[in-house]
């Protein structure tokens, strides 16, 4: 598998050229790394509408996670929950899930990250949290049958599921049986898996990806040699 962002970085460096661009430094040692440091030169590609080397990086991602696509984000996971809870709201929108006459709702485990809560004040969307099982009270864990029984009860706009796994202690949710459920009532399970980037390379199928998932985050920089913000927005392939 080709590297090409390093690569493109690692060709540039040897070239030796003028820097007339930022950063400041321009390339000379200090630390060691300056020389890789640069900036949107041609050729490296831009993040935000990627079409060379990040576009094809971002594509061997994916090819790694198996998903039908991942994106790279130098906000951390913040700001991927915050997209992903305003893709959950677009594909609403695009099926009918939502009527406009109705708030849209996405039911949450109670452990969320305030990102989430951000988006959803900023998209006008409700939040419904989900009671955790009552020998796991302090870290949020939701069953199967939990959530089927609120989906059960529950009428209206629910636009999404939205659950933390691994949880900041460590607790793996049961994401298999929880995506089955969200299939049953045709709703996207959206999975904060930032402490949870490693999981995709150990023998045990753990990732979020593997369990069903229809969309997560991984903070890469958290346990992958990633650079702090570095961050992966993966979208699975039956969603794509």
């Amino acid at each position: 598998m080709r590297t090409p962002i390093c690569d493109f970085v690692e060709d540039y460096q040897n070239r030796k050229c003028s820097r007339l661009h930022m950063p400041g430094h321009k390339g000379h040692v200090f630390l060691g790394c300056e020389p890789k440091d640069i900036t949107e030169v041609q050729g490296a590609d831009v993040l935000h509408a990627a079409e060379g080397i990040i576009r094809e990086s971002q594509q061997n991602a994916a090819m790694l996670f198996n998903t039908g696509h991942t994106f790279y984000s130098t906000e951390g996971s913040s700001l991927c929950i915050k997209v992903m809870i305003d893709a959950l709201l677009q594909r609403a929108k695009r099926t009918g899930r939502w009527q406009r006459t109705m708030r849209p709702t996405i039911l949450a485990a109670r452990n969320v990250h305030r990102a989430m809560i951000d988006a959803c004040a900023l998209l006008d969307v409700d939040i419904i949290f989900l009671r955790g099982e009552d020998s796991h009270l302090c870290t949020a864990v939701v069953s199967p049958q939990r959530l089927r029984q609120t989906l059960q009860e529950l009428c209206g706009n629910v636009i999404g599921v939205y659950i933390t796994s691994p949880d900041y202690l460590g607790n793996i949710q049961d994401i298999s049986g929880l995506s089955g459920v969200c299939r049953e009532y045709d709703l996207p399970l959206a999975v904060d898996n930032a402490h949870g980037a490693y999981l995709n390379f150990l023998q045990e199928p753990l990732h979020p990806m593997q369990l069903g998932a229809d969309i997560c985050c991984d903070s890469a920089h958290k346990t992958l040699p990633v650079l702090t913000g570095g961050a992966y927005l993966h979208i699975a392939k039956q969603v794509s």
